[in-house]
């Protein structure tokens, strides 16, 4: 490390004799004893081998809602607004690294766990079918095995974030 620092930043010189002293040859000075240099192993090897937690794949990234306002007290956080949705990329312990839903430009940040809950799926209900036309949706209600009233909700043809029921 030493030879590194004193090659890299010479404009340190002073610093780095006052650290490092420079041995004086044994025919200046006699009398001046031997400094015993002790070294350590470098920093990266004391340290934890931290492994990344993985990324929820996409498919399964439920959906959240901020219950609170919270405010970003750091560049790393993302500040909420109640009733906000997210989807979650990892979860880091007592909180969250989210990515903030449509008309948020992806703002991504950490967020409190205890500030956000799951919003229900609708994908988990047997009435939801996502991708359907409105004319396949009709076919299927009017199969014969369909009692009177059965529905479906669809994704709107019309518009990204609306629904129709069927």
């Amino acid at each position: 490390m030493e030879k590194g620092c004193r090659s890299c930043l010479s404009c340190l010189q002073e610093l780095w004799d006052r650290i490092w002293p420079v041995p004086a040859s044994p025919q200046a000075s006699p009398s001046r004893p031997e400094i015993a240099v002790i070294s350590c192993p470098p920093l990266e090897s004391r340290l934890p081998q931290l492994t990344p937690t993985p990324l929820l794949a996409t498919k399964s990234r439920p959906v959240y809602a901020a219950l609170y306002d919270f405010q970003a007290r750091s560049p790393e956080e993302l500040s909420l607004k109640k009733g906000e949705r997210l989807r979650i990329i990892r979860d880091e312990g007592e909180y969250l690294f989210a990515q903030k839903s449509a008309g948020s430009k992806g703002a991504e940040g950490l967020v409190p766990t205890n500030y956000v809950q799951v919003i229900e799926q609708l994908s988990n209900e047997p009435w939801y079918f996502e991708t359907i036309s409105r004319a396949n949706a009709e076919k299927l209600l009017q199969a014969a095995d369909n009692e009177n009233g059965t529905f479906l909700v669809r994704k709107s043809e019309t518009g990204d974030s609306d629904y129709s029921i069927s």
